[in-house]
């Protein structure tokens, strides 16, 4: 597997770009919050929320299986809900220009990338330069919004009936008011 892609067993050819985010949510929001079990929803409502997205514009654009896009959002859609409970609110600026990036991406044929096994220079053929843009951008947008909603004030999530962050000695847990 070459750039931007690494395999990983299990979950297959993920980009670089994907896992660097991911942990580098993990690591701000354990070092800012000390709270692991929060960073690990927010990464994972980050990651969830992106690929449903991803499938139902896949699905409605391009006519993907309408049955996939089900599958993933019964999969994954509990993390984007969780994420939501425990007062992990993407920043909606953030949000708002990462719908701007989407429909750009959306306009211009919503192309993507994927790993194949006919590759050149590193990258497949047909690789699309703009279409990589549009992706890591979206994708990037949307991982700084929710990574600033983790951040964010921890009253919002006094307002929920769970929240995931630790108590003041900086022990991570579940805590049920």
């Amino acid at each position: 597997m070459r750039p931007p892609w690494i395999l990983l067993p299990v979950v297959g050819p993920i980009r670089i770009s994907t896992v660097l985010a991911g942990l580098v949510m993990l690591v701000v929001i354990i070092w800012r919050r000390r709270a692991p079990l929060s960073a690990l929803v927010a990464v994972m409502a980050w990651a969830s929320a992106y690929e449903i997205l991803y499938s139902a514009t896949g699905t409605a654009i391009h006519g993907w299986p309408a049955a996939n896009f089900v599958w993933m959002t019964a999969a994954v859609g509990g993390w984007v809900v969780l994420g939501q409970v425990v007062g992990i609110v993407p920043n909606r600026w953030l949000l708002l220009a990462m719908a701007l990036v989407w429909v750009i991406w959306i306009l211009s044929g919503f192309n993507s990338n994927a790993p194949s096994v006919a590759v050149t220079r590193g990258f497949p053929n047909g690789f699309s330069d703009s279409s990589e843009i549009l992706n890591e951008l979206s994708k990037t947008l949307l991982a700084l919004a929710y990574l600033m909603g983790a951040l964010g004030s921890p009253k919002h999530a006094t307002r929920t009936a769970v929240t995931l962050d630790g108590d003041e000695r900086g022990r991570g847990g579940l805590r049920v008011p």
